[in-house]
């Protein structure tokens, strides 16, 4: 297990191009919820977890898909919520009860364990969306999330949130994110507005799957050098820092997406 604190953008990278190509390419095959759980627990371990997102709807009630893992039993569970009014306050409410009902699961399944520590992170932009990680153990043990465990939280807190919401709008389908139905079409939109020539289109392809240089350059005949100035042209034209900007910013939430 690596370091929580050793974390790279290499590695974070991984857990886009991971979850990515499951929504892209296997969206039968695995869920998105269960690739973020693995790649997180190659840094950091817990015994269970759950997602959480709330998306407004206009004038229907909400449903909020949840996903619970406990050793190796796996349920889902959908919320029905009343018509929202104050979101901040249905959500709240929402995210305290599934707080309460998961610590009442992991009392139930650990009968051993008396104390209890969870890491929670969130954001209140809509679609709000919050993860809970959690450790269930007894008087005798200290197995507290450390220091260096919540910086390591802290570090991928925006990724892991806007993947999930990504995961999410792809389960939920709605209008507001008909974006995620092919990720080719969203590369030729990007093609075409920001003039990105024939091999740059290619490439930005091979980007999203988080292929490193020296894999584009092997399956596109070109050099890594070559790679990289296409690479750069590609961030520049897109007004794009690097890789996770550009990922962030087209691949993993349609309100981020401009082609003005």
């Amino acid at each position: 297990m690596t370091g929580a604190e050793e974390i790279t953008e290499i590695e974070i990278l991984s857990l886009y191009e991971n979850t990515l190509a499951c929504l892209y390419r296997d969206k039968e095959k695995a869920r998105a919820h269960a690739v973020i759980d693995e790649w997180l627990l190659q840094y950091v371990p817990y015994d269970s977890y759950y997602f959480l997102m709330l998306e407004p709807g206009e004038k229907t009630d909400n449903i909020v898909s949840l996903r619970m893992e406990i050793e190796d039993a796996a349920s889902e569970l959908a919320i029905k919520a009343i018509p929202i009014k104050d979101a901040d306050t249905v959500f709240d409410e929402l995210d305290g009860q599934m707080h309460n009902a998961w610590l009442k699961r992991g009392e139930l399944s650990r009968p051993e364990s008396t104390r209890h520590d969870h890491i929670r992170i969130s954001s209140r932009e809509e679609p709000q969306v919050s993860a809970v990680f959690y450790r269930f153990f007894n008087e005798k043990e200290n197995k507290a999330f450390s220091e260096s465990e919540k910086r390591f939280f802290v570090t991928v807190t925006p990724h892991v949130l806007t993947l999930i919401r990504t995961s999410h709008t792809f389960d939920t389908q709605s209008k507001a994110h008909k974006y995620f139905d092919t990720y080719v079409k969203i590369c030729s939109r990007i093609a075409t507005a920001y003039k990105l020539s024939e091999t740059e289109h290619k490439i930005m392809i091979e980007l999203l799957f988080g292929k490193s240089n020296e894999e584009i350059g092997r399956r596109n005949f070109v050099a890594p050098a070559t790679v990289k100035k296409h690479l750069r042209s590609i961030f520049k034209k897109t007004d794009t820092k690097g890789r996770i900007d550009f990922l962030g910013k087209f691949f993993t939430s349609p309100d981020r997406i401009d082609f003005t």
